[in-house]
């Protein structure tokens, strides 16, 4: 896939590595334009991460549709076929950057 108009973008530090959960490192929006001036990005945040070169690196965000529909389902799957409490931890959607 490719980050187009109307897709989730991650916007992190070009010498950072993204992580979701903490909005000092990276944030998350809507792609509203793409332009040759640049890229116009929507969010809920009042400020990008600070970035000491001032580069940014943008990357493509989840899916939130499809990561709410593959949700639905591993409920329904541990639902009908319970897991051991050791592999219960194990199943789940992971973000992009998470350190595995």
């Amino acid at each position: 896939s490719e980050i187009g108009i109307g897709r989730c973008a991650l916007i992190t530090a070009a010498d950072a590595r993204p992580d979701l959960s903490n909005p000092q490192c990276t944030i998350a929006g809507e792609v509203d334009e793409i332009s040759s001036n640049g890229i116009i990005v929507s969010t809920e945040y009042s400020a990008v991460p600070y970035s000491a070169s001032g580069l940014y690196r943008l990357d493509l965000g989840p899916n939130i549709a499809s990561s709410e529909r593959i949700d639905k389902v591993l409920d329904l799957l541990q639902r009908a076929d319970p897991v051991g409490a050791n592999k219960k931890n194990l199943l789940g959607i992971f973000p992009p950057g998470l350190a595995l």
